[in-house]
């Protein structure tokens, strides 16, 4: 009998702990985890005390930020906020199609310390307009020619003679220089401007006409049209100093008398070819005298003249 009753109590403490163990397994406690974005619920997640982990919900997308829910401890009744920071853009300035310089900015701070632009001669530079609001930029450099001005007037005067020009340096090869008026001619003269087109440079100038003195030439040639002597030259300017030169010796022939066949007067603009003349014979005088020229027999010596040339 006494077996029986310890075997009963044995079973009936058993039958306790077992209860007790069930009991307390399905004491356990819910919570709740609310995720939040900017003040806006996205989701409530429901979760039991003693659970390491949850399902989270994505974090809504905002434009300009990356996004990640705060850290957190499952403990109890939570509430989860998004944290958003802002991503980091890049602004590459370009120069002549490479970089130059790079900065960075965000949505919040858009405010960037712009570089100087690269100088160009004869240009000048600026950054082409761009804005920053989101997303990575390019900003290229922008070069604008410099204009200058060709001007025409006389030498030391403003007034003009022809218009002005306006050029750059995209365009200095294509100038086309205006004619001279044609009452800026003058005879014996060539007239042009100080400057050919060649020799325009960038930065603008004043062109002028200018008078040259045109050079001609006396040239002094054989019956065949040989140059016997090296030419003069002359101008307006000194024309009237010109003298022609002696017969060479060389073509000079005994008893006939050689001449050019032009005089100094002759001359004129435009050059002069001034030739041998055809020979002429020399014609010489014979005297006749009786008695050595002196008075014979009372009476006066005379002479008599016979002209002959050398034929």
């Amino acid at each position: 009998m006494r077996k029986i009753i310890r075997l009963f109590l044995i079973t009936l403490a058993a039958l306790a702990m077992i209860c007790s163990v069930t009991a307390c397994s399905n004491n356990k406690t819910e919570h709740t985890a609310t995720f939040i974005a900017d003040g806006v619920t996205i989701e409530t997640v429901t979760y039991t005390s003693g659970d390491e982990s949850i399902s989270e919900p994505e974090v809504p997308a905002k434009e300009g930020y990356d996004g990640a829910w705060e850290e957190y401890v499952l403990n109890g009744d939570l509430t989860i906020n998004a944290v958003y920071t802002p991503k980091q853009y890049t602004v590459t300035f370009l120069v002549n199609n490479e970089s130059y310089a790079e900065r960075t900015y965000t949505v919040e701070n858009t405010q960037i310390d712009e570089p100087s632009v690269p100088t160009k001669d004869h240009y000048t530079g600026a950054w082409e307009s761009y804005t920053l609001t989101k997303g990575d930029v390019t900003v290229n450099a922008v070069y604008t020619a410099i204009p200058y001005t060709l001007t025409f007037t006389l030498e030391n005067s403003d007034e003009a003679i022809a218009d002005s020009i306006t050029y750059s340096a995209e365009n200095i090869d294509e100038i086309v220089l205006p004619a001279l008026p044609t009452n800026l001619e003058r005879e014996g003269y060539t007239v042009a401007w100080n400057k050919t087109v060649e020799e325009i440079t960038l930065g603008g100038c004043n062109l002028y006409p200018v008078w040259t003195a045109i050079e001609y030439q006396v040239r002094f040639v054989n019956l065949q049209g040989e140059d016997l002597l090296a030419p003069i030259v002359y101008t307006i300017e000194n024309m009237s100093g010109v003298t022609f030169p002696e017969i060479p010796e060389s073509v000079k022939i005994e008893g006939y008398t050689v001449t050019w066949d032009k005089t100094v007067d002759e001359l004129e603009l435009g050059g002069l070819v001034v030739s041998l003349a055809e020979p002429t014979p020399n014609s010489y005088s014979v005297s006749f005298l009786a008695n050595g020229g002196e008075f014979v027999s009372g009476e006066e010596t005379h002479t008599e003249s016979v002209i002959f040339d050398s034929d």
